[in-house]
């Protein structure tokens, strides 16, 4: 082989080893279970530090011996692209976490954490070396993507059969808090919030007739399973995923706004449909929640659905200049509704908390009452969280108690919220705030907080922007998987995926790739 062509060799390379990954976490890592639910967040967790374990070894190996071989082909002068803002908050981010365990007090759970999950130093190293590579390397993006959206379809379905009763594959521990083969409801919402988004991004962009159609499957599949898998969260998702590509299309033409119209028509038909079927029937399911009783037991989608179906029509009425003008009204009467209708509920809240039997019309319940019990008990995770990484020191406040260390601030010895939690949660062990901001900010501090902030909204932006159908549908993912996760958590099944979304949406923005990643 020449000389000229080493680089060339280990680039190849490399993308054939993203490949394999990305493929290995897409086919093989969702349905791993050794012993049914009742060891579900270990096996993934350390499967997911075995196998991208030995992909950053590898990867890391062959992008030196690539970065030498260019340097030794074309001279200190060769090309690297140049590193975007999210970049560098990323490698920041990278930065915080070393220092993090340097300073952590216990070692022996930061460097691979909480058992049952095992988010620790390793995983958090691993999730970004994963993105890094992932985002300069990849290959056959098309057909990685086509491969997440036929195994988040298997999972949909097999969690809203889970739902109804029904177990096609007989899991071990298999009750109502278990769906899929992902483990609890929360982990299954938190894959949900990344693929069913996913699907939704590529649906805004596709071109196809084939294609509209199977991710419009997918689509009502994944409605049903958000609406019927129980968590709080799912409304937020929605929401998010709406707006988004509302938003998106307002200043786009007007077939953009008629797609934006129609996502919502297919996200919000599905569980009209699924109200009528559960009326007629008497349909019961072995679960329930606020979440559900909205979604599927009231006709709230099926008006939206109409609102939804209307304004299309209007769009494909009024053309191509009056859509931009009713678009921008829309755009503007959308925002004033959404302050008015925060500010009211912060309202309900604050006076509540003075006067609990105020405002009698509003259900008597954990969503409009401010206290610790508030979000299903968040305002206990919360506080404690918050508590916990105000107990630390200068260098805690800095750069946090170390990787998956929550339980330890929250638990260890002159710890101010220990009992505090303890009076609520007894044995369980709380590892996390059930928001992961205030989740990094314990774990990693301040510094922690700005950069994977700041490395997240910033990818976001970057992605959203772009006009590539994959770019924009990672982009999509990832504003859902920061709106789910301000009430909940990373685990197992959510965080590596996103991270590796966000480095196959950054692949994709590339000028080079874009004709080759649309899907």
């Amino acid at each position: 082989m020449k000389k000229s062509g080493f680089s060339e060799l280990m680039r190849q390379s490399e993308e054939t080893l993203c490949f394999i990954f990305t493929l290995m976490l897409a086919a093989i890592y969702p349905f791993f279970l050794s012993h049914g639910y009742m060891k579900a967040g270990t096996d993934k967790g350390v499967l997911y530090i075995y196998i991208s374990g030995a992909f950053c070894l590898f990867g890391i190996a062959l992008f030196i011996l690539y970065f030498l071989g260019k340097i030794k082909e074309r001279g200190l002068a060769a090309g690297f692209a140049k590193p975007s803002v999210s970049d560098i908050f990323m490698f920041l981010y990278l930065i915080v976490i070393n220092v993090s365990f340097f300073f952590s007090f216990n070692k022996k759970v930061a460097i691979i954490g909480e058992g049952g999950w095992y988010q620790g130093y390793v995983t958090s190293v691993f999730l970004v070396l994963s993105y890094f590579l992932i985002s300069r390397f990849m290959r056959r993006a098309g057909a990685i993507t086509a491969i997440f959206c036929i195994v988040s379809g298997i999972e949909f379905l097999l969690g809203s059969l889970n739902r109804m009763g029904i177990y096609p594959i007989p899991y071990e521990g298999a009750e109502s808090g278990f769906i899929s083969t992902l483990g609890n409801i929360n982990w299954f919402c938190g894959f949900w919030s990344v693929f069913f988004a996913l699907a939704a991004g590529l649906f805004f962009r596709a071109e196809g007739t084939i294609q509209k159609i199977l991710l419009g499957i997918l689509l009502a599949i994944g409605s049903i399973a958000g609406a019927l898998q129980g968590s709080d969260s799912a409304l937020v998702v929605f929401t998010a995923i709406i707006l988004v590509a509302f938003y998106k299309s307002v200043d786009e033409n007007m077939e953009s706004r008629m797609r934006s119209m129609i996502l919502a028509c297919v996200i919000l038909g599905p569980m009209a449909l699924t109200y009528l079927f559960f009326k007629v029937f008497s349909i019961s399911l072995d679960y329930e929640s606020f979440t559900i009783s909205l979604l599927l037991y009231s006709p709230v989608p099926a008006v939206l659905f109409v609102v939804a179906a209307a304004v299309a029509i209007l769009v494909y009425a009024l053309g191509e200049e009056g859509s931009t003008v009713l678009f921008k009204i829309l755009k503007t009467v959308s925002i004033v509704v959404i302050g008015a209708v925060f500010c009211f509920y912060l309202l309900i809240l604050l006076v509540r908390t003075g006067n609990p039997e105020a405002f009698s019309f509003v259900p008597y319940d954990s969503p409009f009452l401010l206290d610790y019990e508030w979000g299903n008990s968040r305002g206990y995770t919360w506080v404690a969280g918050i508590k916990a990484y105000f107990d630390g020191g200068l260098i805690q406040k800095l750069v946090g108690w170390g990787p998956d260390s929550l339980a330890y601030a929250v638990y260890r010895s002159g710890s101010s919220v220990a009992d505090f939690v303890i009076n609520k949660f007894g044995d369980a062990r709380l590892t996390n705030a059930h928001n992961e901001w205030i989740t990094v900010l314990v774990n990693y501090g301040f510094l922690g907080l700005v950069t994977f902030m700041g490395a997240q909204i910033s990818k976001a932006k970057e992605l959203l922007k772009g006009d590539n159908g994959l770019s924009f549908a990672c982009g999509m993912a990832l504003v859902s998987y920061m709106a789910h996760n301000f009430f909940s958590f990373a685990q197992p099944v959510n965080i590596p995926y996103i991270f590796i979304l966000m480095g196959l949406g950054t692949w994709a923005l590339q000028s080079k790739n874009a004709e080759t990643v649309d899907f």
